[in-house]
């Protein structure tokens, strides 16, 4: 057999045992949580750096920009340094995908989003009752 050959089998068969033993599961980084509750249990507990992604699927959480602060699960205070993100509802946005901790999907309609978010002037005033 041409040793090329050989090679090239040798790494096909070790790609597959490979993924026969991870599972053929990929690892994304921002797949989304597995839970089917409306909205998600852990949506208060949100918080570091935030991409904002513009294809609905790639999102973490879908949400929706209520007008008013009352009719919000969750209050959102933007953190303009990264590092000081470190309580619930305390957001830092970024560009770059691979830096955020979770993405959303601005949900132009309210059905269709995970949960409603308001954005709040004060920090003391982030995350949920």
């Amino acid at each position: 057999m041409n040793p090329l050959l050989r090679s090239c089998l040798s790494a096909l068969l070790l790609c597959c045992l490979i993924l026969v033993l991870v599972g053929g599961k990929s690892q994304v980084a921002h797949s989304p949580p597995e839970t089917n509750s409306f909205p998600p249990e852990d949506f208060c507990k949100l918080t570091g750096t935030v991409y904002i992604e513009t294809v609905p699927s790639f999102a973490t959480y879908r949400v929706f920009v209520e007008p008013t602060e009352f009719a919000a699960d969750m209050r959102i205070y933007k953190e303009e340094v990264q590092s000081f993100a470190t309580d619930p509802g305390v957001w830092h946005f970024t560009d770059v995908r691979g830096f955020a901790n979770f993405s959303i999907y601005l949900e132009p309609q309210p059905e269709f989003a995970d949960f409603r978010i308001f954005y709040t002037n004060f920090r003391t005033d982030a995350g949920c009752d």
